[in-house]
């Protein structure tokens, strides 16, 4: 409808090479009630400002355990940036070996976040690899007012995988504000 938030997005294969020369984010979105946890595996790569979308788990009331497992298999050793909104359940991630850590949101901090994605030169999702991040991308779009205009501020909805990115990425996010 032409109010497509991410107008840098790309959905083809990503190579190893692509991946081999970006370093690699995790993050985590809690799920409550019908939400999906949402975890995301991207790799940066700075020189280019491309973003590579490369692995993704989604599902739906994931018990802790199997949640635990599910990101401890993808995220490897890596630190991954957690919805600070679940103290409780970061604990329960980092009691089953999981480097999770609480991400600091604030006034503001969902714009910001949007906007760094927006400025990247790409934003690159492999859709076989990851077709929710693929589905949610592609989908995001700024609000109508009903009258064929857009609302500038983003909707808070199918959105677990953008959130996701945006705590897996906030260190390099705060950098630049």
């Amino acid at each position: 409808a032409g109010g497509q938030v991410f107008d840098n997005l790309l959905l083809r294969p990503l190579t190893d090479e692509e991946l081999a020369a970006g370093r690699a984010y995790c993050g985590l979105d809690f799920g409550f009630a019908v939400d999906p946890d949402a975890f995301i595996r991207v790799f940066y790569e700075a020189r280019s400002r491309r973003l590579f979308v490369a692995e993704e788990f989604f599902g739906v009331r994931t018990p802790s355990d199997r949640l635990a497992e599910e990101v401890k298999r993808r995220a490897t050793n890596e630190t991954v940036h957690c919805d600070s909104a679940d103290p409780r359940m970061i604990q329960e991630l980092r009691s089953r070996g999981v480097q999770a850590v609480g991400v600091k949101k604030g006034a503001g901090s969902v714009r910001e976040g949007i906007r760094w994605l927006q400025e990247l030169s790409e934003i690159i999702i492999d859709p076989a690899r990851c077709p929710n991040a693929a589905r949610e991308f592609s989908a995001y779009e700024y609000e109508s007012d009903g009258f064929g205009n857009f609302r500038a501020d983003c909707p808070d909805k199918n959105n677990h995988l953008i959130d996701a990115a945006r705590y897996a990425l906030e260190d390099l996010i705060r950098r630049r504000s």
